[in-house]
């Protein structure tokens, strides 16, 4: 048997544990950030690493491909953005409210330039041919935001904010698409109306289901 090299042995210790470490976090957060400003499929790896202030050789460590980033890039945004739309649902269970404090938090963000837009629907408009995982990790948010959005549809019906007639799993369906039209609208007009656009939809739907 092949006897591994140090620099294999090293590179995969490395791999194996720099999740936690400050140094990683700082790179994540610097790939994230130039995902989101420039776009993945603009960035080439050396873009990363000097954004990032370290070398293509140290960049290679913790990633061995730009699909690599890619993929973290996703799974970092689902976990971020399913923890927050879960605390904004525990603080507000009736929708009206969290649908007007979630639209108030993304309108706001868009004034101040630090939202430019669905990061799961920018990777998959770049083009036809994502890597696999990163395909199958931009589904499986898809499905977990729909379902997370038709549990809570599900306990505002439990708790007579809602109608027992609503079908949670359509009126989930029914805003995400709601707000994924808006958001797409909206980049290409920069015409902050389509926000308020998207909470009347919204809102339309849920006084047709209200009690």
């Amino acid at each position: 048997m092949r006897k591994k090299s140090k620099n294999q042995t090293t590179v995969q210790q490395s791999q194996q544990n720099v999740g936690n470490s400050p140094k990683f976090l700082f790179l994540s957060k610097s790939l994230r950030d130039l995902i989101y400003r420039n776009g993945f499929y603009r960035t080439g790896m050396r873009d990363f690493a000097k954004n990032a202030e370290m070398s293509l050789s140290n960049l290679y460590v913790y990633f061995k491909s730009k699909d690599d980033i890619g993929l973290h890039h996703i799974e970092e945004e689902e976990k971020d953005q399913i923890s927050k739309l879960e605390a904004l649902m525990r603080l507000n269970p009736e929708p009206k409210k969290f649908f007007r404090v979630w639209l108030i938090s993304k309108r706001t963000d868009a004034r101040k330039g630090n939202f430019i837009g669905c990061p799961f629907s920018s990777f998959s408009y770049q083009t036809e041919k994502l890597d696999s995982r990163i395909q199958n990790s931009i589904q499986n948010f898809t499905n977990v935001w729909e379902k997370l959005l038709s549990s809570y549809i599900d306990k505002a019906i439990i708790n007579k904010y809602l109608s027992v007639q609503t079908n949670s799993s359509l009126l989930a369906k029914r805003i995400l698409s709601y707000y994924q039209g808006t958001v797409a609208m909206w980049r290409m007009s920069h015409n902050n109306a389509y926000w308020k656009v998207l909470e009347e939809l919204i809102y339309e739907d849920l006084d047709q289901n209200s009690i």
